[in-house]
C-alpha cells in the first residue's frame, strides 16, 4: 500500500473549511452581484451585444471565484507541497472556472426571457447539480493534476478528490440560485449568494481536506485503515492488517504505510514485498534498522531486518508467510522480519490480537 510522509504536518481540515468558505463566499456574492446587474441592465438578453454583456459579466464573475478558490487552495498545498507553482495553479483554475461559467450562461442568454417557464422540481436540479459538479470536477481537477505532477507523490488522484468535492457543492449552489424570485431586493440577492458561497466552500473544504494527505501518502482506504488501527476500534480490522512505520535513509523522515502480516517464529512479523521494483519504502531496511508498527491501538518499537533469498533465515520466514498467503506472492520475493524491541511471550503473538494504530 502507500507511504505517508511524516516530515510536513498536512493542513488541518478545519483550515480547508475556513479558506476555500471565505473563497466561495467571495466568489458566490460576485457571481450574485453580477447576475443582478445582468438582470438589471439587459432583462432578458435580446440581440448580439446584450448576449455578449450577459456572458461576459457571468465570466467576470466565475473569474473572481476562479482566483479566489486557487489562490486559497495554493495556499493551503503550499505548507505540504513548497514546490508547487502558484501562479501555474492559479491561472489554470481561473481558466477552467471561466470556462465553466461561460459554458452555463450560453445556453440562458440565448434562449432570452425564460420566466414564463415552470421551474423543474428541487429534486430534480439537485441531481442535475450533482452531476454537473462531478463532471466539472474532475476537468477542473484534471487541470489541477497536470501542475501536481512532479510536485506531489500522487498527483492524479486529484481528479478523484475535486470530483467528490465539487458534487455536493455543486449542489448547494444550485439550491441557492433557484431560491431568489425578480422581486427580492438586491441586497438580499447578494446576501443569498454569500451564504451559499459560505456553506459550499465550506463543504468543498471538508472533502478536500480529507483527502488531501493522500496526495503524499497513502490511498484514502489506506488512511482509514490506519486510522481504525490507531484507535480503540483497531478490533474491526482483520488481523492480518498492520501500520508500519519506517525511517527514510535519504529523506531523514518517517513514512507510514499499510501491510500484510503473518506470525513467525515465536514473536516475529513477517511482511512480504511483492512486487518490490513497484516500491520503495523496503530499501530503507536492507540495512537493519529500528521501525515502529501498530499493535493492540498503538504503535510500538520493533527491530526489522530485509531477507532475500539466499539469506540466513530466509527459507523460514518466506514459509511462515507463504503459508498465510498462499496466492498472494507467484514467487519467492523479499521479506521484512519484525521482531519487537519489548517483545512479549509467543502465547501473546499468537492469540490473534496482534493490530495497529497511529503515534
Amino acid at each position: 500500500m502507500g507511504m505517508e510522509r511524516e516530515s510536513k504536518p498536512w493542513t488541518p481540515v478545519r483550515h480547508w473549511v475556513l479558506a476555500l468558505a471565505a473563497a466561495e463566499g467571495v466568489g458566490m456574492t460576485a457571481a450574485a452581484a453580477a447576475a443582478r446587474v445582468t438582470d438589471s441592465v439587459v432583462g432578458a438578453a435580446d440581440g448580439s451585444g446584450e448576449v455578449l454583456f450577459t456572458i461576459g459579466l457571468a465570466v467576470a464573475g466565475g473569474v473572481v471565484e476562479g482566483v479566489a478558490v486557487s489562490v486559497a487552495m495554493a495556499g493551503l498545498l503550499r505548507s505540504s507541497f513548497p514546490r508547487l507553482p502558484v501562479g501555474r495553479w492559479v491561472a489554470v483554475t481561473t481558466l477552467v472556472a471561466a470556462l465553466g461559467w461561460a459554458a452555463g450562461t450560453v445556453p440562458a442568454a440565448l434562449s432570452g426571457d425564460g420566466s414564463s417557464q415552470a421551474s423543474p422540481p428541487l429534486a430534480l436540479i439537485l441531481v442535475g447539480a450533482a452531476a454537473i459538479g462531478v463532471m466539472m470536477g474532475a476537468v477542473l481537477g484534471g487541470a489541477q493534476a497536470l501542475v501536481l505532477h512532479g510536485v506531489a507523490r500522487h498527483p492524479f488522484r486529484w481528479v478523484s478528490f475535486s470530483a467528490m468535492a465539487w458534487c455536493p457543492a455543486m449542489a448547494v449552489i444550485f439550491t441557492g440560485a433557484t431560491l431568489p424570485d425578480s422581486d427580492w431586493a438586491d441586497v438580499s440577492v447578494i446576501a443569498l449568494g454569500l451564504g451559499t458561497g459560505l456553506i459550499a466552500g465550506a463543504v468543498l473544504g471538508a472533502v478536500l481536506g480529507l483527502c488531501a494527505p493522500s496526495l503524499g501518502g497513502p490511498s484514502v482506504p489506506g488512511r482509514i485503515l490506519l486510522g481504525l488501527l490507531s484507535s480503540p476500534l483497531y478490533r474491526i480490522v482483520p488481523v492480518r492488517f498492520a501500520g508500519l512505520q519506517v525511517h527514510g535513509r535519504r529523506s531523514g523522515t518517517w513514512h507510514r504505510l499499510v501491510v500484510m502480516v503473518a506470525a513467525g517464529a515465536e514473536h516475529d512479523l513477517i511482511i512480504g514485498v511483492g512486487h518490490p521494483e513497484q516500491k520503495q519504502w523496503w530499501r530503507n531496511l536492507i540495512m537493519p534498522g529500528r521501525v515502529r508498527f501498530t499493535e493492540r491501538g498503538c504503535w510500538v518499537d520493533a527491530d526489522a531486518s530485509l531477507l532475500r533469498p539466499n539469506d540466513q533465515g530466509y527459507e523460514d520466514a518466506w514459509a511462515a508467510y507463504i503459508s498465510s498467503y498462499p496466492t498472494a506472492v507467484g514467487m519467492a520475493c523479499p521479506v521484512v522480519r519484525v521482531r519487537r524491541t519489548d517483545a512479549p511471550s509467543p502465547t501473546t503473538l499468537r492469540d490473534g490480537d496482534r493490530r495497529p494504530a497511529e503515534g
